[in-house]
């Protein structure tokens, strides 16, 4: 029962963390790559 309770209480936090990843990381990353100099254009 235990395995159980962690498995429904791991996947969920393991999703979320990849998911987190790949909607804050990736952006990040790529403005980095691409924009080396802070996108101050609004002014």
């Amino acid at each position: 029962m235990e395995l159980t309770v962690k498995k429904i209480v791991f996947t969920p936090a393991v999703m979320l963390a990849l998911f987190v990843a790949a909607i804050g990381i990736r952006p990040v990353c790529f403005f980095w790559f691409y924009q080396p100099a802070p996108p101050v254009k609004s002014e």
